[in-house]
């Protein structure tokens, strides 16, 4: 496992203003688009790395079991390329955002995925309402019905793709009890 310094040092990152717990970075390597990079630095934080891979993970799969409405035909939550000792590497996707999106109706016609993608996400909102299920649908919420710059429309699959949850600490220790309290589930 690399640590941060280790990675900086192998890759050009660029520091951007993002939100939630630590610092994100993206690659601004001479490399093909698949192969750039998000990376969330912990170090400092006393987040574990592995944790914080996991709740993405668990939000991805949570998508995948709303088998009334199919969400997951329109979005997905990206899983951890790799885990370092004071990092996540997330696989960086390059499209339209859901900001952008949300702000220029002009360009529905062009996606009509998005507007689709929110109208279920809704109706899956509305009908799964155990702790677990709110904590999930508070995550993904500002990504599909705000509109956020890590959320994107991934063309070559058609649909879209949430980069990184930008999860708090709060989020992170909300989604421990409840796995705990679940089981690990």
């Amino acid at each position: 496992m690399k640590t941060m310094r280790e990675l900086r040092r192998e890759r050009t990152l660029v520091e951007t203003d993002g939100r939630g717990v630590g610092r994100v970075f993206i690659s601004h390597d001479d490399m093909p688009p698949e192969q750039q990079v998000w990376v969330r630095s912990l170090e400092g934080t006393g987040i574990e790395p592995a944790t914080y891979a996991a709740l993405q993970e668990s939000a991805h799969l949570w998508i995948n079991a709303d088998y009334e409405h199919d969400l997951w035909t329109l979005i997905g939550v990206e899983y951890a390329a790799a885990v370092g000792i004071d990092h996540v590497v997330l696989p960086f996707r390059f499209g339209n955002s859901t900001y952008q999106l949300a702000h220029r109706p002009d360009l529905w016609d062009q996606i009509p995925q998005f507007a689709a993608m929110r109208d279920l996400f809704q109706k899956n909102r509305d009908e799964r309402r155990k702790p677990r299920d709110i904590l999930f649908a508070n995550l993904l919420a500002p990504h599909i019905l705000v509109g956020s710059l890590e959320a994107v429309f991934w063309a070559r699959d058609s649909r879209f793709t949430i980069i990184d949850l930008c999860a708090t600490e709060d989020d992170l220790c909300r989604w421990q009890s409840l796995s705990a309290a679940d089981g690990g589930e």
